[in-house]
């Protein structure tokens, strides 16, 4: 397994630096809706060289060597395989608390995307893995039409537990399903479906709070219930390639979910959600908190890491498996690697809210401003995506799809048009 790293060791030496260099009162604030000029020259689908991932465009050969140890955990995966398999898997967020919020093995993830699931500004989060398949992945939670809609443009296999429905309404996922005719045995995988055939992959870690305390074996699941399948016909591969010429300096890159204020002012804590990102140069990626105080961001920042298990006993299912998990586990958690970013891309996307602000139904094709963070610069663009099974196509200032780094992404689908009775404005993006 990755050495793991001191929670307190990387904060005091990332905070360090960060309370010296960074000044929010002074910092870039992105334009969300303005005309960039910009003119679409239509990307078409990547090629796809066998030797390194479409996700992350790391070199299969090199992450091999790199991560002998992880293969001999019995980790699985495309670096393993060469076989282009992506799997996609609702997290929780920070729904259990901020100190509750960390992934499972989430450093072995490929892309993250993060979304409201409330006009107030609560966010949830997905998963992308593909070049590693680690044992164990989650906290899950439920699903909503936005995040079936991301699944279309991967056509992967996707964990969740539990759906938002509301009768039909435009919000109902459902009826999303029924509209797309998209079948459920081996692509959706709900943990609160009542199917026997994959319990033995859904657990319950006794350490996390109910409600979010439910992972999955998905090392095993991959091996023996979804089998390989071909991708070819859906292919999803990134552009990977140098940086584009010019750019801003952005060595600090905040998203906020609500601007209200402090976590004081605060009762349903909104405040999670708020992010900074800071450049590491010597890892040339973002590094990610979550951020208390929105006047002084390195106030009380909470490093966005995984938990890894240790001491782990597990306790099989019994009897028929009508039971609210597969297994139970009696596990220790303690964090691991920092979770970093090689790419940070803000996607500006129209949000219709429905009951009061609790039911999403994002606007997720067309085409929209878009915001990418890179190497300690910053970016501007536009993204396109026509159909539901199209992927999104991410455009530079040139009108050519932009080439990303090398690594992990993360894909902010920031609603723009939010608006609170008491605060107009919520959303904000900000960088220097």
């Amino acid at each position: 397994m990755k050495k793991l790293i001191s929670l307190m060791i990387i904060l005091a030496l990332v905070l360090s630096c960060a309370v010296a260099g960074a000044d929010i009162s002074t910092a870039t604030q992105t334009d969300p809706t303005g005309d960039r000029g910009i003119t679409i020259n239509k990307a078409g689908v990547n090629p796809w060289p066998t030797e390194t991932s479409p996700t992350t465009g790391r070199n299969l050969d090199q992450l091999a060597l790199d991560n002998e140890d992880v293969m001999a955990e019995g980790f699985l995966g495309m670096y393993v395989s060469g076989i282009y398999y992506p799997v996609m898997l609702q997290h929780s967020g920070f729904s259990a608390g901020v100190d509750k919020g960390a992934p499972i093995y989430g450093s072995y993830g490929d892309i993250f995307y993060e979304m409201a699931k409330s006009e107030v500004g609560h966010t949830r989060m997905a998963i992308i893995f593909n070049d590693f398949i680690p044992t164990y992945v989650g906290a899950t939670r439920s699903t909503r039409i936005g995040y079936i809609s991301i699944r279309q443009e991967w056509n992967a296999p996707y964990l969740f537990q539990g759906r938002q429905t509301t009768n039909g309404g435009p919000t109902d996922v459902n009826t999303f399903l029924g509209k797309l005719n998209l079948p459920e045995e081996k692509v959706l995988y709900d943990g609160n479906s009542g199917w026997k055939d994959f319990l033995a992959y859904k657990m319950g870690v006794n350490q996390l709070p109910s409600g979010d305390h439910i992972i999955w074996n998905l090392s095993g699941l991959f091996a023996n219930e979804m089998g390989e399948r071909s991708f070819e016909d859906h292919n999803h591969t990134l552009k990977f390639g140098a940086l584009p010429e010019g750019g801003d300096e952005a060595n600090f890159v905040y998203v906020f979910w609500n601007t209200k204020g402090t976590k004081q002012q605060d009762g349903n804590n909104w405040y999670y959600y708020n992010m900074m990102y800071e450049y590491d140069e010597e890892e040339n990626a973002y590094v990610r908190y979550s951020i208390e105080d929105l006047t002084n961001p390195q106030n009380n920042a909470h490093l966005f890491q995984e938990y890894v298990l240790s001491d782990i006993k597990t306790t099989e299912r019994s009897g028929d498996g009508n039971k609210e998990w597969g297994s139970k586990i009696d596990a220790t958690l303690t964090y691991g690697n920092a979770i970093t970013f090689a790419n940070v891309i803000v996607q500006y996307i129209n949000m219709n809210w429905n009951d009061g602000g609790e039911r999403p139904n994002p606007n997720l094709l067309g085409t929209g401003n878009a915001d990418y963070f890179m190497g300690g610069k910053h970016y501007t663009g536009v993204w396109n995506r026509e159909k539901v099974d199209d992927r999104t196509v991410f455009y530079g200032q040139d009108g050519n799809e932009i080439a990303l780094q090398e690594g992990r992404t993360i894909i902010i689908m920031l609603d723009y048009n939010a608006k609170l009775e008491s605060n107009p404005q919520p959303r904000m993006v900000k960088y220097e």
